[in-house]
């Protein structure tokens, strides 16, 4: 690593994820061996927002550069928190990582498709949710697909009925789990 590096860590006073970036930013640069000044800034004004392109507490930039790619072309700067793509305030360890390799001119691993979410937790989620939904209406599909098949219900509706309530607990439950999974 060649040059020295300018990182940034703009924050406002009161952000509680200001010294948890700096942490994660010192921690990075010493595992990377780059040549970086390090600055935490501390901004207060809604000038200084625009003026250092600061889309929220904390906004980590490497050379001036935002390290969330994403975000190097929104204009909605202001005194606010900050949520990046995991959903927390502070940004991914790679994607700090990714930024500073980046202002080296190091080539990425990924090719440059970085932090693609795959949305694996939130996809199981809702299949188990959609799972639960279809068996908790189960008391009413599978008397029409006896009929329409030219069986009788044979009874199924009632079986299925007095597991009705389980089903629904079970719908209920699956919903909550894809839930917190999309959302935490």
């Amino acid at each position: 690593m060649n040059d020295q590096l300018t990182i940034r860590v703009l924050y406002f006073s009161g952000c509680p994820n200001h010294e948890p970036a700096v942490a994660l930013v010192e921690g990075v640069v010493q595992e990377l061996g780059a040549n970086a000044n390090i600055e935490a800034i501390d901004l207060s004004d809604p000038s200084q927002a625009e003026a250092y392109r600061f889309l929220g507490s904390p906004t980590l930039q490497v050379n001036g550069v935002d390290v969330e790619p994403a975000a190097r072309k929104r204009t909605d700067f202001a005194l606010s928190c900050r949520t990046y793509p995991n959903g927390t305030g502070l940004p991914d360890r790679e994607l700090v990582v990714d930024a500073v390799r980046e202002a080296n001119g190091e080539s990425l691993s990924d090719g440059g498709q970085k932090h693609r979410q795959t949305g694996t937790a939130s996809m199981a989620g809702g299949v188990g949710s959609a799972f639960a939904a279809v068996a908790a209406s189960a008391c009413c599909w599978i008397p029409l697909l006896f009929v329409s098949s030219g069986a009788a219900a044979l009874g199924a509706g009632a079986w299925f009925q007095r597991w009705r309530p389980l089903f629904l607990a079970g719908s209920v439950a699956m919903l909550g789990v894809g839930f917190a999974l999309s959302y935490f």
